[in-house]
């Protein structure tokens, strides 16, 4: 028969994988990809509070928020079609221990030829049957991206939980599709269930990736003989992810909203806007303002107005004057910026240096530090901050200052910069 089980079942295993992958999984993460794109740009304009460490942070939109959703899923994409090559390679003609013997020549290319023809899909034979017999790599590496995808989607389904967690008292920045009931006798209680479907078979997923691993380590010389266990954990994972991506999507992500007023409202409770103010009121009243908001339980509009440091209309035109959170726009200021300085001999950093105010920014260091790539010294970054504050001048100017040094090939510590201006 030129055949033995030792090649017949691997190359059952990978032909059974390359359907499951192309026919079912792909189509699946591609649908919910497609649909986090339509939420991102329909949410694109929504300004609302970052948040780092589960605490308050600078702005964003929401549209950016599932910017990073969309783009996992992208790359998930990417990592799946990446494996399938060495999963459209046949072991069949190795026979018993990939030597070949009892076959004729051209039989393990017309398997490949003859298997492609019925499924649809792309086979060639594998060119080494040694390694197709004893080792199944390919069938880990391919359980690794799914449990890198299950990775993405338990963060994804955990931030969406989050984000619409209340209907009262939790963050409720999103309105989840009310499905059903949440509770009897709690009105408006929405349980999340969609997104706790997700995470727990992810977590299933992320289980299995343990038993491909450790049965994939167990090939003894000329076979290895876990493939059982690795193609139904294979399988298992794909089609869970695949059934709980097209339910996550159907009847979640489609129906998923934004709760505008809500999102307004904690943006306007938090102190990160503060950034906004500093170059319009200057860094040491836009420190009193937040210090005083956050002594007295104010919003920073309170606090600004109390203080007299803004009227209502004031604030309401310059407070969020800078908030696109886009990276572009970063870019834009402070290439504006730049070419004001051009012929410059001298900067005083004690003059304000202003961009064009229609132009938005983030007027922050660390908005900067990712622009001249500050975070691969953090000691840099402390040493702007802490100069800028001793001096009385924006961070933004003072990082302005140490860039012009840099970009004219200077050198130098920032510490070093004189007490009346920064020569460039």
């Amino acid at each position: 028969m030129s055949a033995s089980s030792n090649d017949t079942f691997p190359t059952v295993m990978h032909i059974a994988a390359v359907l499951e992958f192309e026919e079912q999984l792909l189509p699946s993460l591609k649908a919910l990809r497609d649909a986090l794109e339509r939420k991102r740009e329909f949410f694109e304009k929504i300004i609302k509070i970052g948040r780092t460490h589960l605490q308050d942070a600078t702005p964003l939109t929401l549209g950016q928020e599932f910017s990073g959703y969309v783009t996992q899923l992208t790359y998930g994409i990417a990592r799946l079609e990446s494996a399938l090559p060495r999963l459209r390679l046949l072991a069949q003609g190795g026979t018993a221990v990939g030597t070949g013997l009892n076959t004729f020549t051209g039989f393990a290319e017309a398997i490949a030829t003859e298997v492609s023809r019925m499924t649809g899909h792309d086979f060639t034979t594998a060119p080494n049957k040694f390694e197709a017999l004893a080792a199944h790599d390919a069938i880990v590496e391919a359980h690794g991206q799914l449990n890198t995808l299950a990775t993405s989607l338990f963060k994804i389904a955990q931030d969406i939980r989050l984000l619409g967690s209340g209907p009262r008292c939790g963050l409720g920045e999103l309105k989840l599709p009310e499905n059903e009931p949440g509770s009897s006798i709690m009105p408006g209680k929405v349980n999340p269930t969609q997104c706790e479907s997700v995470t727990m078979l992810c977590c299933q997923v992320f289980g299995n990736q343990a038993a491909v691993t450790f049965a994939g380590s167990q090939g003894n010389f000329e076979l290895n003989v876990f493939k059982p266990v690795m193609i139904r954990n294979l399988l298992h994972s794909a089609r869970l992810l695949t059934d709980g991506m097209t339910s996550f999507r159907l009847h979640l992500v489609e129906g998923l909203e934004a709760d505008e007023k809500r999102i307004a409202a904690l943006l306007g409770e938090s102190l990160m806007l503060v950034t906004c103010l500093n170059p319009v009121i200057g860094y040491d009243m836009a420190s009193k303002v937040a210090k005083n908001a956050h002594k007295k339980g104010l919003t920073l509009k309170e606090s600004a107005m109390e203080l007299e440091a803004l009227s209502e209309g004031e604030f309401d035109r310059e407070g969020t004057s800078g908030l696109t959170g886009s990276p572009e726009a970063v870019r834009a200021s402070i290439d504006e910026a730049m070419r004001g300085l051009e012929g410059v001999k001298t900067l005083n950093i004690s003059e304000s240096v202003r961009v064009d105010p229609d132009v938005p920014i983030e007027i922050s260091v660390q908005a900067l530090a990712d622009l001249v790539a500050f975070e691969q010294n953090s000691r840099l970054v402390e040493a702007v901050d802490r100069l800028a504050e001793r001096k009385v001048v924006l961070r933004v100017q003072m990082t302005i200052a140490w860039v012009m040094r840099q970009v004219r090939g200077d050198d130098i510590e920032v510490d070093e910069m004189g007490a009346e201006g920064a020569e460039l």
